[in-house]
């Protein structure tokens, strides 16, 4: 029966790993699908990349235009889904579908990427991390600018790596790669790495074609909007380096981090669990439980990695002499990594307030995928003993950190731990025999034995130490329990000649990708997706809000997705209020047309704005006390309460229509 098995396998598994992919894209894209359908737009940036591109690509408004939309990231990020709005109508249909559509070629690319370079079963291994994570299905069911940049680089990825590539797949590469930078500014790194790379692995010639075509969209779209693209890069550059761009840099910023925010010393925080470092720490192991597979991969890379050990998974490399797998590995790792230290610098107060970082590595995570892949067949399996021990010690490590970052009491587990224990019901016993009726365990405790199980039970369900205690007997109980049994199993069923430092490794970045869909990893960042169509929620309360407010009408708007500004193409807006308050500055003093130049609103211009509307749009959640002091002193009247736009989300939801009275 055994070798009638492996006979099958050797003869089928190639097959088999075709299968198991193209499930696992199927499957991916049948939760995006139903994510697309049923999440709410709560997240601001989905949204006002849609309504500002849309804006554009209708011509309105052009990027960095004064007095236009707040323009805070480079334009393909905005203009790519603008056009789609454009040319298929504007409307949350459209979006979901197109990014739908986008992170399916995303993870296509992904597919055909690691099935060249590593083989069917990573190339079954990668669609599968995505398809088992939701945080990931979920950024691919709406448009973010993580979907589109992932799929520029997995195609990237496909026409610039591996042995026998064109001189026109490289052009290709180098040219998607300076379209995502003029995506992200974030990214723009990978352009010159990539340069250098197709110089390093192919020579001059096609690198200068490659650096041609890395170089077009940046020039492109640098000419196209100069010079007013200098207030985006006025953000990043100090006036000491370009002094001439001091005139497009303005007064006001983001502020992330209070001016006097520090890491060092420690000791001004350590001790303060409550302190905005501590903040950025746990963001940190955050980014790494929703993207455990990706950076237990990669641990696990390091650990097993021997140059000159493999290299043999791509069979074009054997064809071609000149071209070098090891250079390929290097040129990922140093992509990946500096990547990750650009968005950690990023997430540091310079774009966000560290609870971004997590979703920040979609942005680039495909590196990882092929990265990991790529390197198997570099893997040294017979490591020595101390290394063995020195993997299992580290993996333990990582694990109860990982826990630790958890945010859970476990308090339902403790409840179920008594329910199950001193409050299960057994049957009654008198003088050694079994009696009519049942009792509870506890009761039988304390009356054979006179033990009183109150104090272990306070113990259990109201200490900090038992907390504790479920997350160490849950993560060692992974590694010197679970692992060690399945490994036994394993060697004397199958033969199996891994080292168990080895197998560890293995056995929990499998379970890190089983487990994807749990709160302790990929479930971590969700949002909550309602019962029904978010879609034709939107679509309905958009038709009733197009039928009461005419073309040409202008609105205010306090509302903190843009979405259902697509179903009123033809309004006019107050174009700082489509960043909701990010843009906000509570300082009546500052001069209003500045403000308003840079794209930023005041006190001053909010009450001048509230007077010069057409109809004032409130989201119900923002219809606080001045809002209904307003409508009591007759400054407004009530015209319209609308239908949720998420059931979920109840009448939050709902949108107030008011408009000023003469």
């Amino acid at each position: 029966m055994k070798k009638q098995v492996s006979h099958f396998w050797q003869q089928h598994h190639l097959s088999i790993a075709l299968i198991a992919g193209l499930a696992g894209l199927v499957y991916l894209i049948v939760q995006a699908v139903s994510f697309a359908e049923r999440l709410p737009t709560i997240v601001w940036d989905e949204s006002m990349y849609l309504y500002k591109g849309y804006l554009f690509a209708a011509g309105r408004y052009t990027p960095f235009e004064d007095f236009g939309p707040w323009t805070n990231q480079l334009p393909v990020s905005f203009l790519i889904p603008g056009y789609v709005q454009e040319w298929f109508g504007p409307g949350m249909r459209t979006s979901r579908t197109y990014a739908v559509v986008v992170g399916a070629l995303a993870a296509l690319g992904l597919w055909l990427t690691m099935r060249r370079n590593a083989g069917p079963w990573w190339a079954a291994a990668a669609v599968w991390t995505l398809a088992l994570n939701p945080t990931y299905v979920q950024v691919f069911s709406q448009s973010f600018a993580q979907t589109l940049v992932s799929m520029l680089f997995a195609w990237m990825l496909f026409f610039g790596l591996g042995a026998k590539r064109q001189d026109w797949e490289l052009i290709l590469a180098a040219f998607m790669a300076g379209l995502a930078g003029m995506a992200r500014v974030n990214v723009l790194p990978a352009l010159p790495l990539l340069i250098l790379y197709v110089f390093w692995q192919h020579g001059s010639r096609p690198g200068f074609k490659a650096l041609a075509a890395g170089l077009l969209p940046v020039v492109f779209f640098h000419v196209l909007y100069w010079p007013e693209i200098l207030k985006f890069w006025a953000y990043w550059i100090p006036p000491e380096i370009f002094s001439a761009i001091e005139p497009f840099r303005s007064p006001w910023q983001e502020i992330f981090l209070p001016p006097d925010f520090a890491w060092f010393p420690l000791s001004r925080w350590t001790n303060d669990p409550a302190s905005l470092q501590w903040i950025g720490i746990r963001a940190f192991w955050q980014s790494i439980r929703v993207n455990f597979v990706i950076f237990f991969g990669l641990l696990t890379a390091a650990f097993l990695y021997r140059r000159g050990a493999g290299g043999k998974a791509d069979s074009e490399s054997r064809q071609v002499v000149a071209f070098s797998p090891e250079k390929e590995l290097a040129y990922l790792a140093v992509s990946f990594f500096i990547l990750y230290a650009v968005h950690l610098y990023a997430a540091n107060g310079r774009g966000c307030q560290f609870v971004c970082l997590p979703g920040y590595i979609m942005f680039f995570f495909m590196f990882g995928f092929v990265l990991i892949g790529r390197s198997a067949s570099f893997w040294r399996l017979d490591q020595p003993a101390w290394k063995q021990v020195l993997m299992v010690v580290l993996v333990l490590a990582l694990l109860l950190a990982l826990e630790y970052n958890f945010n859970s009491d476990y308090l339902d587990f403790r409840y179920d731990l008594i329910r199950n224990t001193f409050d299960i019901e057994i049957p009654r016993l008198k003088d050694g025999r079994i009696v009519e009726g049942t009792g509870l365990l506890w009761e039988l405790l304390e009356n054979k034995f006179g033990y009183d199980h109150f104090p272990l039970r306070q113990f259990i369900l109201h200490t900090e130490t038992a907390v504790h205690l479920v997350r160490w007997i849950k993560m060692a109980g992974l590694v010197l329990l679970a692992a060690p049994l399945l490994y036994r199993v394993l060697r004397r069923r199958v033969g199996l000649r891994l080292g168990f430092g080895v197998f560890v490794l293995v056995f929990v970045l499998g379970y890190g990708l089983l487990a994807s869909g749990s709160r302790l990893f990929g479930r971590h960042l969700t949002m909550e997706a309602c019962q029904d169509s978010v879609i034709a929620s939107y679509e309905q309360v958009g038709a009733e809000l197009a039928d009461l407010i005419p073309p040409g009408s202008q609105v205010y708007w306090d509302v903190k997705a843009d979405m259902l500004l697509l179903y009123l193409p033809e309004v006019e807006t107050f174009t700082p209020q489509l960043n909701a308050t990010f843009t906000y500055v509570d300082d009546p003093t500052a001069d209003p047309e500045t403000l308003f130049r840079f794209g930023w609103w005041n006190p001053v211009l909010k009450e001048r704005w509230v007077q010069e509307a057409d109809y004032i749009l409130v989201e119900n959640r923002f219809f606080d006390e001045e809002w209904q002091a307003r409508l009591e002193a007759g400054e407004v009247e009530q015209i319209l309460l609308t239908e949720p736009v998420a059931s979920c989300r109840g009448d939050d939801a709902r949108i107030v229509v008011l408009v000023p009275t003469p």
